[in-house]
């Protein structure tokens, strides 16, 4: 499938939702999804971005600027991954509680902005490998609408 197709296939899953909450973290491939997001849907498109005490204050401030770039709305949430016992294990599955932490409390943000679909941005080459994150994903019904569009890591990098 060209990479036109594969872009227009992700369109085209954005466009089915009434609105989208997207895991933001301020790297490349989250940025693209919620840039795409916004395209599509505009003020139904949501960045939320974790805040806890493992989050250096300028990859926050980073993300924060990226989003007004973009001209996406940020929702930033409070997660407490630090106070669980599976996150201080650190036993290989840290992602998972992370990822679950910030999937719960986009939840709530949910509820709050009326938006019942959340989505992170996971690539075709994530699915390759054992990621934590994506089973949080999985338990919290997450969407991954750039590998389901069929984007890679060149696609992400080309737009």
């Amino acid at each position: 499938m060209s990479y036109e197709r594969r872009w227009a296939d992700l369109r085209s899953q954005l466009g089915g939702l009434d609105g989208l909450l997207v895991a933001f973290s301020g790297g490349g491939d989250s940025a693209v999804l919620l840039q795409a997001a916004v395209e599509v849907l505009g003020v139904r498109a949501v960045g939320v971005i974790a805040d806890s005490p493992s989050l250096p204050r300028a990859e926050l401030n980073q993300a924060r600027e990226l989003a007004v770039a973009m001209g996406a709305r940020l929702r930033v949430v409070r997660t407490q991954e630090l106070e669980q016992e599976g996150y201080l294990a650190n036993d290989g599955d840290r992602c998972f509680h992370c990822k679950n932490a910030l999937f719960e409390a986009m939840v709530r943000v949910g509820q709050e902005e009326g938006i019942a679909h959340l989505a992170f941005g996971e690539i075709v080459e994530d699915r390759l490998d054992d990621r934590p994150g994506a089973r949080a994903a999985t338990r919290w019904q997450v969407l991954a609408p750039l590998s389901g569009a069929g984007l890679g890591k060149e696609d992400v990098r080309r737009r």
